[in-house]
């Protein structure tokens, strides 16, 4: 009903506003810092990517039955390295495969420089991994996703990283509902990239 789908973009709106404050409360403590750490900005990055993952239900509309998984892929040479992901399978101490650019859904949204959203990347055969990045659950685990570059704010600097947001619900993510993803890849950019002096 009209009711529900107004109800429905409340919350979604709602859990929007809230990421954004922890982001912007995020990027002002990482630009006010006298001498940030590198590990310092990661972890604000990190709590980021943690009050993003509790908002799931809210934002995305992410239910308990589904496989979910969000992350934080940083560019390391010319891979894509884990810094942070939070998912609700597998287990506690599994690592997050390092992804080349231009492979996977990870790597080619780097390589774009921009992003992708799938609605099913399990029906692709270039979204795969192969060889050691071949999973045999990923087809069941990785269907709708959502990969956003994280930009360096600097002109003319190339991308930090890319966010990632995953479902096993075919069509999770899509133009109507990713914006809260792109705001998020636009703070750990301004948290991540290197501060001009430090250029």
């Amino acid at each position: 009903t009209e009711i529900e789908r107004q109800r429905v973009e409340i919350i979604q709106l709602s859990a929007h506003i809230s990421c954004l404050g922890v982001a912007a409360r995020g990027v002002e403590s990482a630009l006010l810092a006298a001498a940030p750490t590198r590990t310092g900005l990661e972890e604000i990055a990190k709590q980021l990517l943690e009050t993003l993952t509790d908002q799931r239900a809210q934002l995305f509309g992410i239910r308990d039955d589904e496989q979910w998984n969000f992350a934080i892929y940083l560019r390391d040479g010319a891979q894509l390295t884990c810094l942070s992901h939070r998912r609700n399978f597998g287990q506690s101490a599994d690592v997050a495969r390092d992804w080349p650019i231009g492979s996977g859904h990870v790597g080619l949204a780097y390589q774009r420089e921009g992003e992708l959203l799938n609605d099913d990347v399990a029906s692709e055969e270039v979204f795969q991994g192969r060889g050691d990045l071949y999973r045999e659950d990923d087809r069941a685990r990785y269907r709708g996703t959502a990969s956003i570059c994280i930009p360096d704010v600097n002109d003319g600097r190339p991308a930090v990283g890319v966010l990632v947001a995953t479902s096993s619900k075919v069509g999770r993510y899509t133009q109507a509902n990713v914006q809260p993803l792109r705001d998020l890849a636009q703070s750990i950019g301004a948290i991540l990239s290197p501060r001009i002096d430090d250029i």
